[in-house]
């Protein structure tokens, strides 16, 4: 059967076509992203429960009317006889089946294991950040029928002993579990004696407070009566910006930080010092930005420029938080919008941030130092030149090759340099690869990307070689300037990933499978401490030769 383009008129027999088609030909995703900003104006299908999570979809039928879990809410779409239906029918269907994970536990099962660590990660995070509230919270069986009737409900179960206490005529000397819960029980109590006598004793004097403030808050002034000063952390008293004059209430902890959240918003640390390093280069910008590809957001957003900028944390944006088509679909959505979408990697900027704000500058057009390639010559580079050229100024450093070719200038400095490789794909026999290119920090060679192009083709030419290929990395580029000499776009790559154990990065290479111990890839990263992490799609781009 045909399937239709949502775009154009053309179609295929396979959905495998048609998605091809849709990413190369209308710039999506995948198929999925073209049906809804197609058939839905761009809004996905959420879930009718009212919980606000998007569905499932399919090619056949579109969005699911519910997530997975959530069609226990079936009176909010359902008439009330329609729901008796629905639950007669379900209950019918699971009778003499079970669950998969009936009789397992996450002590004798690695996936009841695994989904619990990914749950517990995940509410600490939401809980941490504000969007997780329990619906009971403040609710009492006094004021909730709810809660009055599970409670009525659960008593006549125990009462009948339909249900039966897990421990009931369990010991510490019987049960695993009671010795965890016991020593557990007495480590809280211990701390919590011992944070109670620590704030008892260490509750810091008025002096004290004035003290410290002077000191480590120049920029907050206290508007309240220390007489309502109870410990550090507690939100009760009002300060002044003396900036921006923003009034709001805060504890002594937080005021001593010296930030003020209207002149200083919310955060990272990493994404604030970023975004304070483009406002020292007298550029406007906007930190967390959700106006433009909504409702996701924009890390750090140059209005002027058409340019953001994506601050990505090892940990919060590896695979067990985001999937790997993520930081790919706000690059692309970007690019819809005309916005050219940096990415940053923690480590990136931690390890190499000289590296990373040359490319920044750069990208914004404020680099320090600007040169014309026809003011500089062309000679080829040595092994060692290329090295400490690349480790210095190339965001991945350097890699193995065959050739290097540089610009220098007047005074015999090397500031552009362009290396190349043979193709590490078989299916690119007879070509040849451009394996790093990059300027020296702080610097923008005009033209000089095409004058280095012009070596490179004689050389592989004379050689031979058919056809010049590269990639290009979306998180940082645009292909541009490779287009601008001569270079056309002929295919994409999945998005680029990498391994990380929350701290670095590594090639995705370092952990594969080990046939001799019969260990799967996943077992090895598994038993090395690392998880994927992804970033963006390469761009494929050739030069032909003849």
């Amino acid at each position: 059967m045909q399937k239709k383009c949502p775009v154009c008129d053309y179609s295929s027999g396979r959905l495998t076509n048609l998605s091809v088609h849709v990413i190369n030909s209308h710039n999506f995703l995948n198929l999925k992203d073209a049906y809804t900003h197609v058939y839905c104006n761009g809004a996905v299908g959420l879930c009718k429960c009212g919980c606000g999570s998007e569905t499932t979809w399919t090619w056949k039928n579109g969005y699911s009317s519910f997530i997975k879990g959530h069609n226990g809410y079936l009176d909010k779409i359902y008439s009330h006889e329609r729901v008796i239906e629905i639950k007669n029918a379900r209950r019918k269907k699971q009778i003499g089946q079970a669950g998969w994970a009936r009789g397992l536990t996450k002590e004798t099962d690695e996936r009841i294991l695994r989904r619990t660590e990914l749950s517990r990660s995940a509410l600490k995070e939401m809980s941490g950040a504000g969007q997780l509230h329990a619906w009971s919270k403040g609710l009492t069986k006094a004021t909730s029928q709810i809660l009055k009737d599970q409670g009525d409900n659960m008593h006549l179960k125990f009462v009948a002993g339909d249900l039966v206490a897990w421990h009931k005529g369990k010991t510490k000397d019987t049960d695993d579990r009671l010795i965890k819960m016991s020593n557990s029980l007495k480590v809280s109590l211990k701390l919590k004696q011992s944070i109670t006598k620590r704030l008892e004793t260490q509750r810091l004097s008025k002096d004290e407070i004035i003290d410290r403030l002077i000191k480590s808050a120049p920029n907050l002034e206290l508007l309240s009566n220390l007489d309502q000063y109870t410990r550090d952390k507690h939100a009760n008293l009002t300060f002044k910006c003396k900036i921006c004059s923003d009034v709001c209430v805060r504890s002594v902890a937080s005021a001593l930080t010296n930030r003020c959240y209207v002149c200083n918003p919310n955060g990272s640390n990493d994404q604030i010092a970023i975004w304070n390093f483009i406002k020292s280069l007298k550029i406007s910008t906007t930190l967390s930005d959700r106006t433009v590809i909504h409702p996701y957001e924009i890390d750090i957003f140059v209005h002027d420029k058409n340019i953001g900028l994506e601050y990505n944390g090892l940990y919060f944006h590896s695979e067990f938080f985001k999937d790997k088509n993520y930081h790919e679909k706000k690059t692309r959505l970007c690019n819809r919008n005309d916005i050219q979408l940096l990415h940053i990697f923690e480590d990136e900027w931690r390890d190499k941030k000289e590296i990373v704000k040359s490319i920044i500058s750069y990208k914004l057009g404020v680099a320090r130092t600007k040169i014309n390639a026809r003011e500089c010559h062309i000679k080829e580079v040595s092994t060692k030149e290329r090295r400490d050229f690349f480790n210095q100024c190339h965001i991945d450093g350097d890699t193995r090759a065959i050739r290097a070719f540089g610009l220098f200038d007047k005074n015999n400095n090397l500031v552009s340099c362009l290396s190349i490789r043979v193709p590490r794909n078989k299916k690119y026999n007879g070509m040849i690869e451009v394996a790093r290119h990059a300027s020296l920090l702080n610097t923008s060679v005009r033209g000089g990307l095409s004058k280095l192009f012009k070596s490179v083709k004689n050389w592989a030419i004379n050689k031979n070689y058919t056809s010049i290929m590269t990639y290009v990395d979306t998180r940082l580029g645009n292909g541009k300037g490779y287009i601008s000499s001569g270079f056309v776009l002929t295919d994409k790559t999945i998005p680029r990933w990498w391994w990380t154990d929350d701290v670095s990065r590594f090639d995705r290479f370092t952990y594969r499978a080990n046939s001799k111990q019969n260990l799967t890839e996943s077992q090895v990263a598994n038993a090395a401490g690392v998880k994927k992490i992804y970033g963006c799609s390469n761009l494929i781009m050739m030069l032909q030769l003849t």
